[in-house]
């Protein structure tokens, strides 16, 4: 059983734009609007102000805001700041001047030991032979040089960091508290990291180590916040069995950091220190962040009405419930399925499944199958999101405007449906295992940074450290309508299709010199649109040879394929998720047994720091919103007279592009259905091709209670539900606002579906009697009466569809294709509702310890933590 509450609001908003004053650079990228507002603040926002430190570097200009505060659940939130020194570089390294972020959950933030409850000091890694190696470095190592450090014994090796769900306490490795000593060796730089990794690890931190401040003593960061769901040790949001039934406020906590050593002496690279020593701790900005009660919503003893269906409602959905079972009202569940399998088990009424399905394609009942009635409820889009540092080539190739941002993030990119084939198609030599030594993608670029194409379109990127390569992009598991509608956006464009049936870009390079050719296990690809996205490259990267081990010990053969190497997100809230943390969950190096008949396994990449991302992805725009992500602007190209190419037409997945954009849809069969049509999205102003409308299918055969509920759904969501806020039942950032003309249609089929009279039961025929008459078709459904929806502005006439301009859509792969195929009940509804049930019950029947920390460990398994 699944259960849409409790989890919280799925949110993500962000602070003030930085102002670098340099309009024309890719960092700074056109005016968001409200529907993508990653740089917008909110009213919970909270500005705090530095001080002279306790080093000697003087604080007192620096100024940072933290974009929300309240209502927080597991989401992102945007920190913005002025007033900060440049930070310094040494060799491309910053070494001084930037600020070190990080969550805390301490009661008092004031208190001596306040910081061991703060998940800071993992430290930094590198990779050697596959090993992971650590620097002595952002580590949690007590300085006993530091004259304000009282609490430690002077042996110690670890400042301990303090759960909040048991109040366990990490050995500082002293001689009263000693490291344990299985594992790494007591004296291993690795081992405070090990010691931690009981609570959290490089591979499940959220801590920002550096966060660069431009030349005009701006930055920008966007830090991931965590309720006791993901994070159960720092448990922000449960109700401590101590603190009365108040839910435990968190900390968000900004350390500057200057150029001074330990002693004050200037000029030094005192920022490799701790965090957490006395002395630079003690320059701290502490920003209270309020959590959504973990077990706040609907109550666990109640009935609820099954929902199933697109995940680009899940935002929606989460948002809405907190009101909707308010006062005694209904209590709806929610799984995700892809379109297809949502229509199904909405027709088949005879298994008593849900009652009202989502899906953006047009529900058609069979003969036999339960007659539905079908309205919008949600107007988003699918979107390529990205996280990506602007990690520039050495100083003296770099403009000097340019130079200014270096380390900061991207914020603005391009791209063309040429590009977009190109990354999904393993078409890169990054993107395909041991792809320095496949035939078929030889010449081509090594990744999209590289791409001439690429570069032309973003010209900056041509300053990009040439060892700096993109990820693969992340793309979600699954079939469903919002993948095909990005093959057929690709289909539509006629450089896209060429390329992906063979041809090359053109642009030099190349297998065969005339440009970057498509992989050929893609071809495929070119002769519809597909419902899901292709992992099709068989290629594996072999393993090592290793003459030192036994045969049992050694990595079996093919070694590393696609699916280690670039796996699929669990979902599209996965893939967005994986973006911000800049995490593609590869698979590492081979951990060989060290016993006959133990069992080797493959490691984990961690991922990319802060400074060293470059990620992309297929998500929606809800899910891009609520972790902060910018996403691309998409494009045409075109070329010049002297074959050079520029961007051209761009549209953005903003409120203005989604509403043009749902208003380029054209008629389906159903009435008040309306679908994507490419080429009129192309022809429409503005319209961002993506643009998704989200419609709700509900079931007439369902008795009248589930049908007045379903309509009390509806009615929301055409009603409060299209309000844009951040409050619970409020429209969550991501998505458009529905015209008023698709309001008023769905409020007629709310009263349609709750008026509905079904025909009366005919008995079974005996053998005397003749047969009943059959159940009614879709055209005997009763119509909702004609409505301004059916000629206002943004739902044209119903009228016949125009034949497609673009290869209509495949329902299944080709034979011998690849299927990724979602069941119902899906992994993301049992994750996003029935652990948090669970979780519910744990804290309110005095469990949390156990629950919690089962529960962490199942979420984090599909959610990028760890275990």
């Amino acid at each position: 059983m699944s259960r849409a509450m409790n989890y919280g609001r799925r949110r993500t908003v962000a602070a003030a734009a930085v102002l670098v004053g340099t309009a024309a650079l890719l960092t700074v990228g056109p005016p968001q609007s409200p529907a993508s507002a990653v740089d917008e603040v909110t009213d919970s926002a909270v500005t705090v102000t530095g001080r002279m430190g306790q080093l000697g570097d003087d604080w007192s200009d620096l100024k940072v805001t933290v974009s929300q505060t309240k209502d927080l659940t597991n989401q992102s939130v945007t920190v913005t700041w002025t007033g900060g020194p440049k930070t310094r570089f040494s060799g491309g390294e910053p070494n001084a001047n930037y600020l070190q972020l990080m969550q805390c959950w301490g009661a008092d933030p004031d208190a001596p030991d306040f910081r061991e409850t703060c998940e800071a000091g993992v430290g930094r890694y590198k990779k050697s032979g596959g090993k992971i190696n650590y620097e002595p470095t952002f580590q949690r190592a007590p300085l006993p040089e530091d004259p304000l450090e009282k609490q430690l014994p002077e042996d110690a090796k670890l400042i301990p960091f303090r759960s909040a769900l048991d109040g366990s306490r990490t050995p500082d490795g002293s001689t009263a508290a000693p490291f344990p000593t299985d594992g790494l060796p007591l004296t291993d730089p690795g081992k405070p990291a090990e010691v931690l990794s009981t609570y959290f690890d490089i591979y499940s931190t959220n801590e920002i180590p550096i966060a660069i401040t431009t030349g005009d003593g701006t930055g920008r960061a966007v830090f991931e916040v965590r309720n006791a769901i993901r994070d159960p040790h720092l448990g922000c949001g449960a109700r401590p069995a101590d603190a009365g039934g108040a839910p435990r406020p968190c900390w968000l906590v900004v350390v500057p950091r200057g150029d001074r050593d330990i002693h004050g002496n200037p000029n030094s690279i005192a920022p490799y220190l701790t965090p957490l020593t006395p002395s630079a701790f003690a320059d701290r900005l502490v920003v209270p962040l309020d959590f959504t009660p973990v077990d706040a919503g609907c109550p666990l003893d109640r009935a609820e009405r099954g929902t199933v269906g697109s995940e680009m409602i899940a935002e929606a959905v989460i948002a809405w419930q907190p009101t909707l079972c308010a006062n005694n009202g209904p209590v709806f569940a929610y799984s995700a399925t892809g379109d297809d399998e949502a229509a199904r088990q909405v027709l088949d009424a005879s298994t008593g499944g849900p009652g009202l399905a989502f899906t953006s394609d047009p529900v058609v009942p069979e003969e036999g199958q339960s007659p539905v009635v079908q309205t919008p409820v949600a107007i988003s889009s699918v979107v390529i999101a990205f996280n990506i540092d602007l990690r520039l080539a050495p100083p003296l190739s770099v403009p000097p405007e340019l130079e200014a941002l270096r380390r900061t993030i991207v914020r603005n990119i391009k791209l063309t449906p040429r590009l977009v084939a190109k990354l999904l198609t393993q078409s890169y030599v990054r993107d395909v295992p041991n792809g320095n030594n496949q035939t078929y993608v030889a010449g081509n670029p090594r990744s999209l940074g590289a791409d001439p194409e690429f570069v032309a379109l973003n010209p900056d990127f041509k300053y990009i450290d040439p060892s700096f390569g993109a990820d693969s992009i992340v793309v979600p598991y699954g079939n469903y309508a919002a993948a095909r509608e990005v093959w057929r956006w690709v289909l539509a464009d006629s450089s896209a299709r060429a390329w992906l049936n063979g041809e090359a870009d053109g642009l030099g390079g190349g297998p065969h010199g005339k440009g970057m050719e498509v992989n050929p296990n893609y071809r495929f690809v070119a002769a519809a649109a597909e419902d899901y996205f292709p992992r099709n490259d068989p290629s594996c990267q072999p393993p090592l040879e290793r003459t030192d081990l036994e045969e049992w010990q050694k990595e079996p053969t093919p070694g590393r394929c696609t699916q280690d190497l670039f796996p699929y997100a669990q979902d599209l809230g996965e893939s967005a998720y994986q973006t911000l943390r800049a995490d593609l969950k590869q698979a590492a190096e081979w951990n060989y047994p060290n016993e006959p008949g133990q069992s080797g396994s493959y490691g984990k990449e961690p991922p990319k720091p802060v400074g060293q991302r470059f990620s992309l992805s297929i998500t929606d725009s809800a899910s891009a919103a609520r972790y902060g992500l910018y996403t691309a602007q998409l494009c045409k190209a075109v070329k010049g007279a002297d074959d050079t190419l520029t961007p051209s037409d761009c549209r953005n997945a903003d409120t203005t592009g989604m509403l043009a954009g749902a208003d380029a849809m054209v008629p389906s069969k159903v009435p008040g259905v309306r679908t994507v049509d490419p080429s009129r999205a192309a022809a429409t102003p503005k319209a961002y091709p993506l643009t998704m409308v989200t419609y709700a299918a509900a079931a007439l055969a369902a008795d009248a209670e589930a049908r007045r509920d379903y309509a009390s759904l509806l009615r929301y969501a055409a009603g409060n539900g299209q309000q844009p806020g951040q409050q619970p039942g409020q429209l969550p950032d991501g998505y458009a606002p529905l015209p008023q003309a698709m309001r008023v249609q769905t409020l007629a089929v709310a009263d349609t579906l709750e008026r509905y009279t079904p025909p009366p039961q005919t008995p079974t025929p005996t053998s005397n009697e003749s047969p009943a008459a059959s159940a009614p078709t879709t055209s005997e459904v009763p119509t909702p009466t004609p409505t301004p929806s059916d000629t206002a502005a943004g739902v044209p006439n119903q009228g016949t569809p125009p034949t497609p301009a673009t290869p209509a859509p495949s329902q299944s792969p080709p034979a011998g294709k690849p299927i990724a195929q979602l069941t119902p009940g899906s992994p993301l509804g049992q994750i996003r509702w029935v652990v948090v049930a669970l979780l519910a019950v744990g804290l309110l029947g005095g469990m949390a310890g156990p629950v919690l920390l089962a529960v962490s460990r199942h979420l984090r398994s599909n959610s990028g933590g760890s275990t």
